[in-house]
């Protein structure tokens, strides 16, 4: 018999007690947390079972504040984009930087002026990502924690092509918010 998973099955406890961490997050949600201000922007529907998920992955302490919406708007992508836009008012420009590892996320960050990166080693593709014009992809979280020798790609906005980047990231911890 095929198991269909649908967003209310999604939602289950016995379905989020599944949910694990990729490699290196914690590590990198520690390194960033103690010198950036973290924002979790998510649309998850249920805050209860949100709550539940970050207590048990253990990832409450990372985060200044945790922005979540049950709307239901299409694009879906302007969900994000409407509760960040709000979050910050005027404050969003390229200082900010938008880490994800979908396409719909990166277009946020780029519609809102943020620097992007995209992360591989999520649910999308390389060509997906590229699609969606980050500033920089990088192979995994974990590369994300050493900024002076961290392996990005930088893909050329002009170009279909992808180069390495002749810098780290840059990434600015003096912020207003």
């Amino acid at each position: 018999m095929q198991r269909i998973f649908t967003k209310s099955i999604i939602k289950e406890d016995y379905y989020l007690s599944n949910d694990c961490l990729q490699g290196g997050v914690i590590e990198v949600l520690k390194n960033f947390s103690s010198k950036y201000q973290l924002v979790l922007v998510t649309l998850r529907r249920s805050a209860t079972q949100l709550n539940k998920q970050l207590v048990n992955l253990e990832l409450m302490d990372y985060f200044v504040d945790i922005l979540s919406s049950g709307e239901d708007l299409n694009p879906r992508w302007m969900i994000k984009y409407n509760l960040i836009r709000e979050y910050m008012g005027d404050k969003h420009d390229s200082s900010h930087i938008l880490i994800s590892d979908t396409e719909t996320d990166i277009k946020v960050g780029n519609k809102l002026g943020f620097k992007t990166i995209g992360v591989l080693n999520g649910i999308r593709t390389r060509e997906l990502l590229i699609i969606s014009n980050p500033d920089f992809i990088c192979k995994s979280v974990g590369d994300l924690l050493n900024l002076e020798t961290i392996d990005i790609v930088e893909v050329k906005k002009n170009e279909n092509t992808i180069c390495r980047s002749e810098s780290p990231v840059p990434i600015n911890k003096n912020r207003n918010r």
